[in-house]
Formats: structure tokens, sequence, C-alpha cells
């Protein structure tokens, strides 16, 4: 492949990196590095977001080293359609500048071309717009629910308030954006995109928080077979979990429970934790190893 294909290609494992990242938060930044499970992950990934697959042989041979060749196409469009494209050729037209011809530059005095220049420039910059989708419901998620920074150089972290839509809009003049997501009921990320001035509006998946909805169930009462419930309970947890809870007002901490402790008082139908509110969760590989909750009505 030629100097701009490799550009290209490489923007594409990029963005690979970045969509099955908003799902799994332990998945290595850098796609070169992913060994078989997580290239199992992003086969899983594949098959529900697209109805596609690739095979691992193709991914070392494409993804992990320097092959000569691009893919074929019907896989370069597949990955595209995956990282919210409509094809290929939809992907690589954001490496290609839309050219604005100016016919009519003898016409006006110079002040006013520059700022009609300047303007055209601009145009179709400026506002982007976000929209966070249920990667199971399709849905977009309820903004209560998760938290979003603009993560600027040289800046610390600024949150962004939900617009009239329940989506997220930014004004910049900037090739591209950071954000951090931050959720109780969602896995937490670090994502990258890159504007297109022809498309000002993208739908950004994130993956739910299973076991932290689960826990919220099961303190509402909601999932039934005490026996079956205590044991999925005790296995999402690693064995030496610290489960913080929190003030009702502020964040400090009221009570520390082991993993033992938690689910008994969890289970009791006593009620003392009952109406639970997951803050935030920590994970070791697969399990829960730091839990932080509040109670109190809902």
């Amino acid at each position: 492949m030629n100097k701009s294909e490799r550009k290209s290609f490489d923007r594409l494992k990029a963005e690979l990196a970045n969509t099955l990242r908003a799902g799994y938060q332990n998945v290595p930044e850098d796609i070169t590095q992913w060994k078989s499970k997580t290239i199992e992950k992003l086969q899983e990934d594949l098959l529900e977001k697209v109805n596609g697959r690739i095979s691992e042989k193709w991914f070392y041979t494409h993804i992990k080293s320097d092959h000569d060749n691009l893919p074929r196409i019907d896989i370069l469009d597949l990955l595209s359609q995956y990282v919210g494209f409509q094809g290929w050729d939809d992907f690589l037209s954001e490496d290609k500048p839309i050219k604005k011809k100016v016919k009519w530059y003898f016409l006006v005095p110079i002040p006013l071309l520059l700022l009609a220049i300047i303007g055209m420039y601009y145009s179709g910059k400026g506002s982007h717009q976000f929209c966070f989708i249920d990667t199971y419901t399709k849905q977009v998620i309820n903004p209560s629910e998760i938290e979003v920074f603009w993560l600027k150089k040289g800046e610390s972290p600024i949150p962004v308030p939900p617009d009239s839509t329940g989506c997220f809009t930014f004004n910049t003049n900037s090739s591209s954006i950071k954000l951090i997501i931050k959720s109780a009921y969602y896995h937490s990320d670090t994502l990258t995109r890159y504007f297109d001035e022809r498309r000002t509006y993208e739908k950004l998946r994130l993956r739910t928080d299973e076991y932290a909805r689960i826990i919220r169930l099961v303190s509402d009462g909601k999932l039934e077979e005490w026996s079956e419930r205590k044991l999925f309970l005790e296995n999402m947890f690693t064995d030496n979990a610290k489960i913080y809870q929190l003030m009702s007002q502020g964040n400090y901490a009221l009570a520390i429970y082991n993993k033992e402790e938690f689910v008994r008082k969890l289970m009791l139908p006593s009620g003392t934790l009952k109406k639970l509110d997951v803050i935030d969760t920590e994970y070791e590989g697969d399990k829960i190893s730091v839990l932080r909750f509040k109670t109190g009505k809902r």
C-alpha cells in the first residue's frame, strides 16, 4: 500500500481500538498489543454490531504486522461501519479536504474577500453533537446516568452539560476532540473523535456495567431465587474487594465492607441496604475490586 493508504488504514486501526475500548475499559489503547482474549472481544462486538466477522489469523496478518497490501474492500467496509461510517469510501472522506472554489474574488474589495474566505473556511465546523447510545438497547442513554468531560490540551477536564435533546454539543474549530466518559452504570472510558465538516452528528455506543445494574436490582428486590443471586453476587467481586458506603451528602465513607459482609447485608430482608445507588466501580480483570455506593430514596 502507498503512504496515503497506510495513513488511512492506521487511522482505521486507531478507531477500531477506540470503539472497542468504549465497551471494554481494560482493552489496551495500542491495537498492535492486543492478544487472543481481546481479539475475541472484537470478534464478538463485530458480530453483534455489524453482523460481520474477522478471523484471528486475519487480525495478526493485517493489524499486528505491517502487511504490504490493504485488506479486501469488503473487510474495510465492515470495519468502517463498525467505527460509525457507511463504508471505507465514507471513512476515507475524512482524509480528503473539501476544495472550495472562489470565482468572484475580483468583484469585491480585499477586506471583504478576506472575511468571506475566513467564513468559508469555518463553515461546517464549530458545532458537533454526540449522542450516547446503550450498546444493547440501541436507545439514547439518559444524560443523568453519565458524566461527559472535554479534555483540552494543557487544561483540566471540563464538564459538559447535556443539551435539550439529551445529547452533548461541542463548539470547536479543532479537527478532533477528546472526551472522558464517567458513569456508574456504564463502563467509563476516554474517547478521541475526528471531525468531518459534513457530519456534525454522531452516535457513540457505551457498554452497560452489568454488575452495577444487577447490584441495584438486588437492592430493589427485583431479582428472585435468594440462593442463586447470593452466589452470583459473591462471584462478582474479587476476594479482597473493598465496598464503601458513602454518606448521603458528600463523599465520605460511612462504612467499609468486605465481600462477605456486603453480600450478607444486601440480602437481608430488613432492607438495610435497600434503594442503593452505585456511585462507581473499579475492576481487576472481570471482577469488581472496589465499589462505592449510597443509599436513600430514589
